[in-house]
């Protein structure tokens, strides 16, 4: 890849701040405590483009030479591209989607979709892993750093069995 690929790829790179910045907008319409985790992870995918924006201009070689795996992956070769793309765009909706699926549903399904575009070998079992991964990492949320995320459906069934496991305690 010569100049020509630097240039698309900081062209890339600026639309994709473009939407994740227009994400971030939108998540300050989110209420209360609730917008915090999309605040979160989009302020720190805008402080990511930035630094591989100051990498790709600092960088003298072609992507190809300096990492060939790195290349193989974004090239249209081999499905890389599709790829790539599909798993940027799985991650960019999964904020827009938590506030109607909740933080369960719509982790899970990003995770798992994550896992799948990537190539996991055994799909079942990344399913499974995304579930329980997600499931401990609410559980951790709610329980003990108490980051508030939206609650919407299994979000609230996990409050109520929570809540009603903490009653019986007591």
């Amino acid at each position: 890849m010569g100049a020509g690929g630097g240039v698309a790829r900081l062209a890339i790179l600026l639309l994709l701040a473009g939407v994740v910045g227009a994400l971030g907008w939108l998540s300050l319409g989110i209420a209360g405590g609730a917008g915090l985790y999309p605040r979160i992870v989009i302020g720190a995918a805008l402080i990511l483009l930035a630094a591989t924006a100051v990498a790709e201009l600092r960088r003298r070689p072609a992507l190809g030479e300096a990492d060939p795996e790195l290349a193989a992956l974004v090239s249209a070769s081999g499905g890389g591209a599709g790829r790539t793309i599909g798993f940027l765009a799985v991650w960019l909706a999964h904020p827009l989607a938590m506030p109607v699926a909740g933080f369960l549903l719509a982790t899970t399904a990003a995770l798992a979709a994550s896992l799948l575009l990537l190539g996991a070998r055994r799909r079942w079992l990344a399913v499974l892993g995304a579930c329980v991964f997600t499931l401990l990492l609410s559980l951790a949320m709610r329980l003990v750093i108490y980051v508030p995320v939206p609650a919407v459906g299994l979000d609230e069934a996990l409050d109520r069995l929570l809540f009603a496991l903490r009653a019986g305690r007591g």
